[in-house]
């Protein structure tokens, strides 16, 4: 029965929301089983955008991490970059689920190459801004944070909150800011939740986010998890700044 009420909302959604490319915009045929997130022309620049930057590459500094496809803030027409705009601000299930089909594969490859043991994983992800929630109406690293742990398996907790009352200027957009200004901002908009210690002791974490530009954000939030007991921790982002600048 279960299978049967899923199958029905989602041809219900198409039917009332029909499905458009994450990419171009152009509509896709509803009611299709696969719940592709892109037209035929964008899912091919896309997997050549992942190729090119060698997909599910991962990188050394600041911390261990995969990503799928890079991104080019220069390029507004860059499929990756418009993917990343749709999720922003579009609360589109079936393109979250794509994406976390796709960084779940990565994320277990390089779990494995590492030999972590899957019972010691969790999930997390650093939560966006109040405002920002208000809104879109939603977090789209939460959102993306609990698709990929349905598709491995893993609890995804919210271990990481942004305090209230915080520091003057803390909380700013991290795309209005430079390096130097995103480090110090991420450093005071983020704290542990009051009972992350206690759930993260001999814990591996996955931080989940959808985009690393400078790895401000990130670092901090590594920093917290490390420091109240954590492993290790592995960033997994859809993409990655291409230049850092």
């Amino acid at each position: 029965m279960k299978g049967y009420r899923e199958v029905l909302s989602l041809y219900l959604r198409d039917l009332l929301f029909p499905p458009r490319c994450a990419g171009c915009g152009e509509r896709l045929v509803p009611f299709d089983p696969a719940r592709p997130a892109l037209c035929p022309l964008c899912r091919t620049a896309w997997e050549a955008a992942g190729r090119a930057s060698g997909l599910s590459g991962g990188w050394e500094e600041p911390a261990a991490g995969v990503y799928l496809v890079p991104y080019r803030p220069e390029d507004p027409g860059d499929v990756p970059q418009q993917v990343i705009y749709h999720i922003k601000h579009r609360d589109d299930s079936r393109v979250f689920d794509w994406l976390a089909a796709r960084l779940a594969e990565a994320v277990t490859r390089q779990l494995e190459a590492e030999g972590i043991p899957p019972d010691t994983v969790i999930l997390t992800y650093p939560p966006r801004r109040r405002s920002a929630v208000r809104r879109e109406g939603f977090d789209q690293a939460r959102r993306l944070a609990v698709c990929l742990s349905r598709r491995l398996g893993v609890p995804c907790l919210s271990l990481i909150r942004r305090p209230a009352g915080s520091v003057r200027g803390a909380g700013r957009e991290q795309k209005k800011l430079n390096a130097d200004q995103r480090k110090t901002n991420a450093a005071t908009s983020y704290v542990l939740a009051d009972d992350a210690s206690s759930r993260l002791s001999g814990r591996f974490v996955v931080l989940v986010d959808d985009l690393c530009t400078t790895g401000a954000t990130l670092s901090a939030c590594s920093a917290l998890l490390t420091s109240a007991g954590a492993s290790g921790v592995l960033w997994a982002t859809v993409a990655r700044t291409a230049s850092r600048k």
